[in-house]
């Protein structure tokens, strides 16, 4: 029984504690005196008041969770409720203190729609929930509904140029301070002193700057607890000291007894991330000097920047200090030059655009972990029609972490960012039915700034309008060197029948343009659809610059938009060259990385495969370089020997095998080829050939006029240099930069840059066999055909001598087991070449023509032709040592002038004068003297035709025949067997020679065949 009573007590008080759907306050008001329940809730509530916690409007005292309504908000649509939202995050905060402990939860009641007019900042860890629904007038089902009923988009400002520092404490010496002169640092007096200096003195220098530099050594080397707070201490420029930044939001407090000598500035901070508590600064500021308008407090976008500004692209920042010449903002993020990999500090000339616009809710720059937000909808009052525009719906001030949720959160119509992330994050979660609809420039904008990652699950992104932006935008323009990865599960991305804003696609990615880095970004995308209609093709993710590298990207049955792998995959030529996806996008499976190991490029140690990962494939695949056991493997491509059938651009490597569709042709032929590339090369022809390029001041870059068709690993030539492809910068699209792996030369005016096509080794066939030599189909001259009931001393095979249908066959004999023929093998055709038979025949009969040279053989019959042909030969010299960078004739044999200085002239000598028409061949030179470099003595032949002049070196025909010395081993003899000339009766031939300066060709010898 007792232990029933027990039970019944526990019931009634727990159905007590649901009794009521308002937050628990912990004031001790309206309990059971008898319970043990009210007593701990007294004593929570005397807890509470010795603390001293913030009281909402009407008395009563709200911890964990700050309900707007208690501070004084309406929430009926038409009032203005900004100062009583802000007196609950305020509350949240410890009254705008941020003394520990704070935090919580804002919560925003159902059944009403909330109207805020300017920024609301929501400070660290104050979680925003949503309870129940909308109001019936704003939709019942929707999320908690915030109108926004702020000030439109204002000015616009024309920069040209800026200044980047650390956003840190300093201290500049102005001048020498007086002996005795303080310095007070987080609590810690330090003097100068003209002597004596010990442990926190400093000894005054000469001057200011040395003693600054005093100062930072003493700084540097003290045990002092508040000193090292700050430390270390830098003195980058003289006669200033820089305190290190302080991440974790500690703020120095730094005094002076002078002033007048010493100048103490703090770091600057901005008003959505109050002093108080914890909130640091940004670690960096920039100063723009343009005539302006702006207060702090302001927001504005950044853009339009084109040289070292691009890094501040995007920007949406909060102005810090602002006068009627310049305006300074901070950023959470270190600004790096992309191709230099060095931080932005200093001044700089560049043109962009400041446009001062509104953020509705800012979290502050520590708001890192718990940033929580469920169950709200967050939109233009009146929806997107209306004149009033959010420039940002919901901003976060700082790198987010663990805990960061946006839970069935709906974000609508932001003039440029639904969801902005000003300096990325890891452990971020988008789920449980998000929904962005339609933003200017991005839905969800990230800025990748570390090894950020994020999940968006179970949601929706629409673009709502024409014109309008990205779904999603990763922006890596700071060149932080970090990389995101990023899982889209679920997810749809819904264009429909409008046309995106110029320069976007669906999945928008700005990569750290001019850097090699790899990889920027990692998709994982599962089951993730673009939809929109077939009116439009947006594109689905769009790089730019262009870059092959920066993406690593997995998609599980997703539908990608574009209709064309172009303008699926724009800026990402690599991809879309083999993408098989058709119109729709379609992907069951893709798993798309770059290259890296097939074209060398890989910057990530020395091991060519450590990156390298299994992926098992069933279905159709495209397969571009394959491996296999970490070494190149053949991939056989069904393709023609000219590549007419290949994208435009595709590289194929050495070894790679090609198999011709023309051949391949099953029963329609038997002809089954196979070519292997010889030499790697790219295939087609680079940007109709339209595409010029000059060198920079490096000598592996190129400056070119179009980023068409070209992308990293390609083989390129300009001029006669051949090289390749290391990484492409479309930054600028006029003047692409294209990074080679070998160094180029100087090439000032602009050439025309070409592919360096593959080459092809000898074709090899597979032959096949038949009884009888082929009596159809098309053959080529070379192909065999095996002869399936081959015998000793008959046919081998078939060999085809002439290329038609079926073309002309000529039999190969087969010898017995010791590859000896027999002499019936011998047939009366017509024939030439060496025979070696089993024993010496009789030979009747012999009625044909040729040269056979037959031993130990009796021939009767008639001989025709077997006198055979007269050769005559022509021989010219001269002696001595060639006279230097001249053209010299050669003298025959009886001539008076002998020596190897004649120069070839209107009355040279030495000529042959043809008394019969002929062929003139085989050149032959000897020199007793070897040339001083490789072009020394060039030899040729020249025929001068009958009624023509001699006038110098170029009179009458050059015959081809050629035989160049150079520093062959001396009375070493050099021939031209290859080249043949046709002269007439008639007709001068001479031997002239070219020689080099310093020459010491001499005593040569010339002769030819006629």
């Amino acid at each position: 029984m007792k232990s029933l009573i027990f039970l019944l007590s526990i019931l009634l008080s727990a159905s007590w504690l649901h009794a009521s759907d308002k937050p628990i306050h912990l004031d001790g008001k309206n309990c059971v005196s008898e319970s043990r329940i009210c007593e701990e809730r007294e004593e929570q509530a005397a807890s509470s008041n010795a603390n001293q916690k913030p009281q909402a409007v009407n008395g009563s005292r709200v911890e964990p969770r700050y309900e707007v309504t208690e501070f004084g908000a309406v929430g009926d649509g038409s009032a203005d409720d900004t100062a009583a939202i802000q007196a609950a995050f305020d509350a949240c905060w410890h009254n705008g203190t941020g003394v520990q402990p704070y935090g919580g939860v804002v919560e925003f009641s159902g059944n009403r729609t909330y109207t805020i007019s300017h920024t609301i900042n929501a400070y660290d860890t104050c979680r925003i929930e949503g309870i129940g629904t909308g109001s019936a007038f704003t939709g019942s089902q929707a999320p908690v509904r915030i109108n926004w009923n702020g000030p439109v988009v204002g000015a616009v400002y024309n920069l040209t140029s800026f200044t980047v520092e650390p956003n840190n404490s300093s201290i500049k010496l102005i001048s020498n301070p007086a002996n005795g002169d303080t310095l007070t640092i987080n609590g810690t007096i330090v003097t100068f002193v003209s002597s004596g200096a010990t442990g926190n003195n400093v000894r005054i220098g000469a001057n200011a700057v040395a003693t600054a530099a005093g100062l930072t050594e003493i700084l540097n080397r003290s045990s002092d607890h508040n000193l090292r707070m700050s430390a270390p201490y830098k003195n980058p420029t003289p006669g200033i000291v820089i305190c290190t930044y302080q991440s974790t939001g500690f703020w120095e407090t730094i005094a002076t007894s002078d002033p007048g000598a010493i100048q103490v500035t703090p770091p600057v901070g901005i008003s959505s991330s109050p002093k108080g508590g914890r909130a640091p600064v940004q670690p960096y500021r920039v100063t723009f000097p343009v005539a302006n308008n702006l207060r702090p407090g302001d927001w504005i976008l950044l853009q339009g920047f084109t040289v070292n500004g691009s890094v501040f692209n995007r920007v949406v920042a909060q102005v810090a200090e602002a006068s009627g010449e310049s305006f300074m903002v901070t950023t959470p993020f270190t600004p790096t030059v992309p191709r230099a990999a060095k931080v932005l500090d200093g001044a700089y000339a560049d043109a962009g655009t400041a446009t001062k616009i509104n953020v509705a809710i800012a979290f502050d720059s520590m708001a890192r972990n718990q940033q929580e937000v469920s169950n709200i909808f967050l939109v233009n009052k009146g929806g997107l029609p209306d004149e009033r525009k959010m420039g940002v719906d919901l901003y976060f001030g700082s790198r987010v972490d663990s805990g960061t949720r946006l839970l069935n959160t709906w974000i609508d119509g932001a003039l440029y960012f639904d969801y902005y992330f000003s300096a990325g994050g890891i452990n971020v979660e988008f789920d449980k039915g998000w929904r962005a609809d339609g933003a200017g420039m991005a839905a969800i904008y990230w800025r990748v700034t570390g090894q950020d990652n994020f999940t968006i699950a179970n949601g929706t992104d629409n673009l709502s309008k024409n014109g309008w932006g990205a779904a999603l935008m990763l922006d890596n323009a700071s060149c932080g060197f970090g990389d995101v990865e990023g899982t889209l599960s679920h997810v749809d991305m819904e264009s429909d029948d409008f046309t995106i804003a110029p320069g976007l696609g669906i999945i928008t990615l700005f990569d750290c343009g001019g850097s090699t880095f790899e990889p920027q970004f990692m998709l994982n995308l599962d089951g993730v659809t673009e939809s929109e209609t077939a009116r439009r093709s947006n594109p689905g993710i769009l790089m730019t610059p262009a870059n092959d590298f920066a993406l690593k990207l997995t998609a599980i049955n997703s539908s990608i938009n574009g209709q064309s792998p172009e303008n699926r995959w724009s800026g990402i030529p690599a991809l879309a060259r083999s993408d098989m996806g058709g119109a729709n996008g379609w992907a069951s499976l893709l798993n798309y990385s770059p290259a890296i190991n097939s074209f060398g490029t890989s910057n990530y140690g020395t091991v060519v495969n450590e990156r390298s990962a299994p992926t098992q494939l069933i279905s159709d695949v495209n397969i571009g370089q394959l491996w296999q056991y970490r070494v190149p493997a053949s991939a056989i491509l069904y393709a023609d020997t000219s590549f007419s059938a290949l994208p435009n651009g595709t590289t194929l490597f050495a070894g790679q095998i090609v198999a011709p569709p023309a051949y391949w042709r099953g029963t329609d032929g038997k002809r089954y080829t196979l070519e292997v590339v010889d030499q790697t090369g790219t295939t087609g022809t680079l940007n109709h050939g339209a595409t010029t390029c000059t060198t920079t001041a490096l000598s592996q870059e190129l400056l070119c006029t179009s980023a068409a068709d070209l992308s990293a690993g390609q083989k390129i030539s300009i001029g006669s240099v051949k090289t390749s492809i290391r990484f492409v910068n479309a930054t600028n699209p006029a003047a692409v930069v294209v990074s080679t792996t070998s160094s180029i030369g100087k090439v000032s005016t602009p050439t025309t840059l070409n592919f360096v096509a593959p080459m092809l080794g000898y074709e090899m066939q597979l032959p096949t066999k038949s009884p009888l030599p082929p009596s159809s189909l098309e053959w080529a001259e070379g192909d065999m055909e095996m002869n399936s009931k081959a015998e000793a001393n008959g046919i081998a095979a078939w060999v085809n001598v002439a290329t038609g249908s079926p073309g002309t066959w000529a039999g190969i004999p087969l010898g017995d087991n010791k590859g000896q023929i027999s002499g019936s093998q011998i047939s009366n055709t017509t024939g030439s070449g060496s025979v070696v038979l089993a024993a010496s025949p009789t030979v009747s009969d012999l009625t044909d023509s040729g040269t056979a040279r037959l031993n130990n053989v009796t021939i009767s019959g008639r001989c025709s032709g077997c006198a055979g042909q007269s050769l005559r030969t022509a021989q010219a010299f001269c002696t001595g040592i060639a006279a230097a960078s001249s053209t010299l004739t050669m003298s025959g044999a009886g001539a008076t002038t002998t020596a190897c200085t004649s120069a070839v002239g209107r009355e040279s000598i030495g000529q042959i004068l043809m008394t019969t028409s002929g062929t003139l061949n085989s050149l032959a030179v000897r020199c007793g003297n070897t040339g001083v470099n490789a072009d020394s003595g060039v030899f040729s032949i020249w025929d001068l035709r009958s009624g023509a002049a001699m006038g110098g070196a170029d009179s009458g025909v050059d015959t081809g025949l050629r035989v160049t010395y150079g520093t062959t081993k001396a009375n070493t003899t050099l021939f031209d067997a290859v080249h043949t000339f046709n002269y007439s009766k008639g007709d001068l031939l001479r031997i002239q020679f070219k020689t080099q300066p310093n020459e010491t060709l001499g005593n040569c010898e010339a002769s030819f065949n006629y």
